[in-house]
């Protein structure tokens, strides 16, 4: 199964059962971090969000792609995966990796703060190991009265 159709965590819908979807790949660089967050950010405009909510979209895929690149593929080439899926609901986003994942420096006794604003920022937040090996981050997004 690849990437593109692996099942969505957070209780998502299928893409084929929403109304829009995306999935696009991007070198892990800290060159693609704009192009990650500007994908992330065009979709959701997309949904019936309020700015504040696509603002939160852009912090969280920002920062989840910045893990994967510092974190994903130590002396070696990779790629960052971004999934998305939207309905009437939800804007459900999934940052991913085929790496390593993310794993504990020696010399650091924790991920730092990274992980907990994200699920601050987030209605749902999970982290779950990719199909191949890497990490997942999933995040929710609930539409919101404007």
């Amino acid at each position: 199964m690849s990437r593109a159709e692996q099942p969505y965590p957070l209780g998502q819908p299928a893409a084929d059962a929403a109304d829009g979807a995306l999935s696009i790949s991007f070198p892990a660089v800290a060159g693609s971090l704009a192009s990650v967050r500007d994908a992330a950010v065009a979709f959701a405009s997309q949904a019936d969000l309020s700015q504040d909510t696509v603002e939160a979209v852009r912090l969280v895929c920002s920062e989840a792609a910045a893990n994967v690149v510092e974190h994903a593929y130590p002396g070696s080439d990779g790629e960052i995966h971004l999934r998305a899926v939207r309905n009437s609901e939800a804007l459900w986003v999934v940052v991913a990796d085929d790496g390593q994942g993310l794993r504990l420096r020696p010399d650091k006794r924790s991920t730092g703060f990274g992980f907990g604003w994200m699920a601050r920022f987030s209605d749902a937040m999970t982290l779950e190991p990719g199909p191949g090996g890497g990490l997942e981050v999933s995040f929710r997004f609930g539409v919101s009265d404007r």
